[in-house]
């Protein structure tokens, strides 16, 4: 049975979540979901159906049509579009809407607008909007490695709190929005006499390196992996920007989407802190080569190594340490490497590549 039809057979609330969690508030049943168009936002809108989510909002730059789904085309950065999403009782926002590292390192401006200023506008809009409804806003904030900037030293598998000084402009945004949105549900109005955390609920997920079956790279910073896979199952000479040695964690998309569906439903009490690391697996680039070839014997793969992006690469943590999203609100690691090809990656990509051979078409990747 593969990853997907695993996924659609069992609640989202499965045994990640605490027995006390709840995914909906019954006193605010809406949920709005940003950047919702890509492989991460479709399987959340599917997990929030399968949550019995009635009142869902999605919005993207892109068209997006989502049977029982809300769904708006429109910029974050139009103030008339952020006023409209909040029309319900929304309870529940989950912000995937980003700029990825490649792009912001292109476009730092944009980058820090889409990145920063819409995501700090945002989480605000949430706070007058649970003070008009009277309940606050859990607002879920997926982050990214990126925020990491290890030393050649700093091997072991990283904290959240450890080597935070990120390399690229995605990175700086991200530990940016952490902080802020830690600081807006934990100190916001303190000065004032009033109680921190009585608008907004900030709780963010760190997503290592992510790997999609439905989508094809498009020069992120850990694309290479994917790359790799697409290139093999292609019949293709695979290209590979990072020497056999590097080494980065990452999971399946519809895993990030499910840990995502499990931290939006865990209580607040049980949460120790805001951001949360969640891992998968961590191979390194020549040992996902191994894996591949044992499933494509006549695989090739030439590495051509782009300094910017290994670089980059080698600052982001070799795997992360996730014991504290296991404590806190039930997170387990899934799929391993070898179960990632042969469950999701490689069916996907083929199921994929021959509907983009019929049709001639390709989906870009996106969260």
């Amino acid at each position: 049975m593969s990853l997907l039809e695993r996924m659609s057979l069992r609640s989202t609330l499965h045994e990640m979540t605490l027995p006390d969690g709840r995914l909906l508030n019954p006193d605010a049943p809406g949920v709005l979901v940003t950047g919702a168009a890509g492989e991460v936002g479709h399987a959340i809108l599917r997990g929030l159906g399968a949550g019995g989510a009635c009142e869902v909002v999605a919005t993207d730059l892109r068209p997006l049509s989502v049977d029982g789904v809300a769904c708006v085309e429109g910029d974050l950065l139009d103030p008339a579009l952020l006023e409209s999403l909040f029309s319900g009782r929304i309870g529940l926002v989950i912000h995937l809407a980003a700029l990825l590292s490649s792009a912001g390192e292109r476009h730092p401006d944009l980058a820090w607008k889409i990145n920063a200023d819409a995501t700090w506008t945002l989480m605000r809009k949430a706070m007058s909007h649970a003070e008009s409804i009277g309940h606050p806003v859990r607002f879920v904030y997926p982050s990214s490695i990126a925020v990491h900037g290890r030393t050649p030293s700093d091997l072991h598998p990283l904290r959240e709190d450890e080597a935070l000084s990120p390399q690229t402009l995605y990175g700086v945004t991200k530990l940016a929005m952490e902080e802020a949105g830690r600081w807006l549900s934990t100190e916001c109005g303190r000065m004032a006499g009033e109680k921190p955390g009585a608008t907004l609920d900030f709780r963010s997920i760190r997503y290592p390196g992510l790997l999609s079956a439905e989508t094809v790279p498009s020069g992120g910073t850990s694309d290479y992996a994917p790359e790799m896979v697409h290139a093999a199952v292609r019949g293709e000479i695979a290209k590979c920007f990072v020497p056999s040695e590097a080494r980065l964690p990452f999971m399946t998309m519809p895993e990030a989407a499910e840990a995502t569906l499990a931290l939006a439903s865990a209580p607040r009490s049980a949460l120790k802190q805001t951001v949360y690391a969640v891992g998968g697996f961590a191979p390194s680039a020549g040992e996902i080569e191994s894996e591949l070839r044992q499933r494509f014997p006549e695989l090739k793969v030439e590495y051509e190594i782009h300094s910017t992006r290994s670089r980059i690469v080698d600052s982001w943590p070799t795997d992360v340490d996730d014991s504290a999203a296991q404590r806190d609100w039930g997170f387990q690691r899934g799929l391993d490497l070898a179960s990632s090809l042969d469950e999701y990656l490689i069916p996907g990509i083929r199921q994929r590549h021959s509907s983009c051979q019929s049709s001639g078409t390709s989906t870009q990747r996106s969260l």
